[in-house]
């Protein structure tokens, strides 16, 4: 069954940060809006509601590291709840070498 998420940003700010005479970043953003869910077949439950997203990554020639956030709540059309919440994280050493990584996804449904 085929399903469909369709996230419209009402809101983001995504501000990018340069070090002088570095090679040192930030990045952050976040944005928010609506959310709906539409089964592939006819008559099935809608869901509609709010999703909210989060990410930041920093380096320099030592370490890299990239996270984000992510959480979707919506309403069914049956009058269920579920919030969906995902969190990833990738840390680097300056030649590239993975040392921490983790992707992390909960589903509440009631």
């Amino acid at each position: 069954m085929k399903k469909e998420r369709s996230p419209r940003a009402a809101n983001s700010v995504f501000p990018v940060t340069f070090f002088a005479n570095s090679d040192e970043f930030w990045v952050t953003g976040t944005g928010e809006g609506t959310a709906t869910f539409t089964p592939e077949n006819p008559g099935g439950v809608t869901g509609s509601g709010h999703f909210a997203v989060w990410l930041g990554a920093s380096g320099n020639e030592k370490d890299e590291v990239e996270h984000n956030t992510v959480t979707f709540v919506l309403n069914g059309s049956d009058g269920s709840h579920t919030v969906v919440h995902g969190t990833t994280h990738v840390s680097t050493h300056g030649n590239r070498a993975v040392k921490v990584e983790f992707e992390k996804m909960t589903a509440h449904c009631g």
